[in-house]
C-alpha cells in the first residue's frame, strides 16, 4: 500500500525540460507503488510562469484525484518535506529559500515552488489562480510575487494555508519571490 495515495504530481520543467535527480529520487521513494496505480506525474514545460501554473491547475481540476502536488524541477526535498502530508489545512507549502528573507514569517505564508492542495479546496477558487505581480511605481521592479495572488484568492474563499518542512530551491531561478 502506498503511503500517499490519490495524489497527482505536477512538475514545472521549463526551460530545460529536465527533472533533477534529487526530486526524481524523492518522488520515486515516496510515491512509487508496485500494487497501485493511483498517481500521475505531469510535466509542464511552458515558459511563462503564470501561464504554466494556471495550465497545471486547470488540468488538475479535470482529473479524478484527491490532491495535487506541484513542484519546480530544481527542488531538492529534505526528509522534512513530507510533513505537508500531515497538515490539516487546505493548502500546504514546503518552505523553500526565496529572495525575500521575510517570505515565511506568517503561519499562512505561501510560495508556489513546492506545494500541495486538496481538490475540494481548488474547486472553491476561480481561475485565474495565479496573476502577474505588480510593478513598482516607475516600472523597474516587481512588487510581490505571483504566489501571492493564489494566497489572496484562497484566503478570500475561506481556505486555510500552512507550511512545513524544507526543500532547497535555486533562488536565482525564482526571481519573483
Amino acid at each position: 500500500m502506498n503511503k500517499y495515495p490519490r495524489t497527482a504530481i505536477f512538475i514545472f520543467v521549463w526551460p530545460d525540460g529536465m527533472l533533477n535527480h534529487h526530486l526524481y529520487e524523492w518522488l520515486f521513494d515516496n510515491f512509487r507503488s508496485e500494487t497501485e496505480s493511483n498517481h500521475i506525474v505531469s510535466y509542464i514545460n511552458v515558459q511563462d510562469v503564470v501561464v504554466a501554473k494556471n495550465t497545471a491547475l486547470n488540468f488538475a481540476l479535470k482529473l479524478d484525484f484527491d490532491r495535487f502536488l506541484f513542484c519546480d524541477n530544481d527542488i531538492k526535498p529534505s526528509e522534512t518535506a513530507l510533513e505537508i502530508f500531515n497538515l490539516e489545512t487546505d493548502i500546504r507549502a514546503v518552505e523553500v529559500p526565496t529572495a525575500n528573507s521575510q517570505a515565511w514569517y506568517q503561519p499562512d505564508s505561501f510560495h508556489s515552488a513546492f506545494w500541495l492542495i486538496n481538490k475540494d479546496a481548488l474547486e472553491k477558487m476561480k481561475a485565474p489562480w495565479f496573476e502577474r505581480p505588480q510593478l513598482s511605481e516607475n516600472g523597474t521592479k516587481l512588487v510581490g510575487c505571483n504566489c501571492q495572488s493564489l494566497r489572496t484568492k484562497a484566503l478570500e474563499a475561506g481556505l486555510t494555508i500552512s507550511h512545513a518542512g524544507y526543500a532547497e530551491h535555486d533562488k536565482k531561478r525564482s526571481t519573483w519571490c
